[in-house]
């Protein structure tokens, strides 16, 4: 997600249109305690190759600590299981350090780099892409599991929702 502009009304209204009659791409909201947290998307579902691209944000930044792992752990299980695909894939900002280190936390390896990819405040900035296959997170999914639960975090006594959008 690489928008950083503000988002008039219409441009909500039409965006909700193309989501209402997409096959292709699935949406979700992520919430804590029944608070609205965060926001993933999965774009670009290819079925015939098996493979979609993920965006996320988390919303609020006094948003309990871990909720970033946890909203990631719960979506790309439901890439791999519901959605079926054989690999995750996404785009960063080079000089967004916290999710370069997220992706990699999450298992994501770096599979290419965009040079001068991006304009932002008049400068260029170059992107990262990385990939998650599905059997790289079957064997990294126990390891994301342990840093949960030794930060505390036990997803299945979180009240958590990861709920698609529905319009």
């Amino acid at each position: 997600m690489y928008n950083d502009q503000i988002i008039t009304e219409k441009q909500h209204q039409q965006w909700f249109k193309n989501v209402n009659s997409s096959k292709t791409e699935h949406y979700f909201i992520f919430t804590i305690d029944h608070t609205d947290t965060g926001f993933v998307s999965f774009k670009d579902v290819d079925h015939k190759n098996n493979h979609c691209y993920w965006g996320f944000y988390i919303g609020e930044a006094q948003s309990p600590k871990g909720s970033g792992s946890v909203m990631g752990f719960l979506a790309l299980e439901w890439a791999f299981q519901q959605l079926e695909v054989e690999k995750v894939y996404g785009e960063v900002l080079s000089n967004n350090e916290k999710s370069l280190s997220y992706h990699q936390s999450l298992g994501f390896s770096k599979e290419g780099h965009f040079r001068k990819h991006i304009v932002r405040n008049n400068n260029y900035l170059d992107v990262i892409r990385y990939g998650l296959l599905k059997e790289e997170w079957i064997a990294e999914k126990p390891k994301v599991m342990k840093k949960l639960a030794e930060r505390g975090i036990d997803k299945k006594d979180l009240d958590t929702n990861f709920n698609e959008l529905m319009i």
